[in-house]
Parts: structure tokens; C-alpha cells; sequence
């Protein structure tokens, strides 16, 4: 999810920009939030009931593997 590295967003942005649907963003957010590495938080979307917006939390990840 390097798209929120850049900047916060909802997961309706993030189902556009990636061209996936809400359903695996939803689950890729949940196992990224349980992983540590974002983050998200509920707030009103006027008119359209509540959104969820995903943020990191760090400007930088990097992952390691170490083989053998």
C-alpha cells in the first residue's frame, strides 16, 4: 500500500487507484493495521454516512529476508 505512504486515504480511493475492490482493500487494511505498519480512523463523509481514512505510520518501510 505504497498509495498511502504518499497521503491519507479512504478505502473508496484506494479500491479506484489500485483497480480492486473495496471487499480486499478491507481485508489488506486490516492485516496491514494489525501488522502495525497503518493505520486508520472512522469520520463523517457528509451526506454518505461514515468513511474509513488509512494512513501510515512511518514515510518509510523497509522489509529484509534472510535466507539460509
Amino acid at each position: 500500500m505504497v498509495e498511502v505512504m504518499r497521503e491519507p486515504m479512504t478505502i473508496s480511493e484506494l479500491s479506484l487507484r489500485l483497480h480492486r475492490n473495496r471487499s480486499s482493500i478491507t481485508k489488506d487494511v486490516g492485516l496491514l493495521e494489525r501488522l502495525g505498519l497503518i493505520v486508520s480512523q472512522r469520520q463523517a463523509n457528509p451526506g454518505h454516512g461514515i468513511q474509513k481514512l488509512v494512513r501510515s505510520v512511518a514515510p518509510k518501510i523497509e522489509m529484509v529476508a534472510t535466507l539460509g
